[in-house]
């Protein structure tokens, strides 16, 4: 009991000290409406849904703001409501899979974990942004108004063709 109200005492607070933001629940996980702005690649997403929660922002997967930030840097989604997974296919070709209630991301097959686990909330499935943003290979900086996700350098591939030495330098983004 004692956990519960310490839990509504510091929403009560959260909701005085951010007036007019209005909380939602998910699966006991509070999402704030966020003002935050996200750039990728130098453009601002349009977010219509981007929340906060655990410090960290999160939007549905049907937000279009999220994918523009996927199509900014030549990934897809796909997701069928109802369904606890969404793969997301990069520029490169590599598979990201986010698992409803897992605390880990795949990358080709390979785990790599997370803060807290995407969530859903009605018929919305959240995606926390920030391990989607490094799954991407992109750069991860916070600023006072938001976040900014830059691609990366991802290899640089020195070979010869005849006397002359070729550099090929892929990047995290087209």
């Amino acid at each position: 009991m004692k956990t519960v109200l310490r839990w509504v005492a510091g929403l009560v607070v959260a909701c005085v000290l951010a007036p007019g933001v209005a909380p939602a629940f998910a699966l006991g996980l509070p999402v704030v409406s966020s003002r935050a702005q996200v750039w990728v690649a130098g453009r601002q997403m349009p977010f219509s849904h981007l929340g906060i929660t655990y410090g960290d922002p999160v939007a549905p997967v049907s937000d279009p703001g999220l994918q523009a930030m996927l199509a900014a840097v030549g990934a897809r989604s796909s997701w069928q409501p109802g369904t606890r997974f969404i793969a997301i296919s990069r520029g490169d070709g590599k598979l990201v899979t986010f698992t409803l209630g897992s605390n880990a991301v795949s990358i080709d097959g390979a785990p790599a974990s997370m803060p807290f686990a995407p969530f859903s909330a009605g018929a919305d499935l959240y995606l926390p942004l920030l391990p989607l943003a490094r799954a991407l290979d992109l750069g991860v900086r916070g600023f006072h108004g938001g976040y900014v996700f830059v691609p990366q350098i991802v290899s640089v591939t020195p070979h010869r063709e005849g006397s002359a030495m070729v550099v090929t330098i892929a990047g995290s983004a087209p």
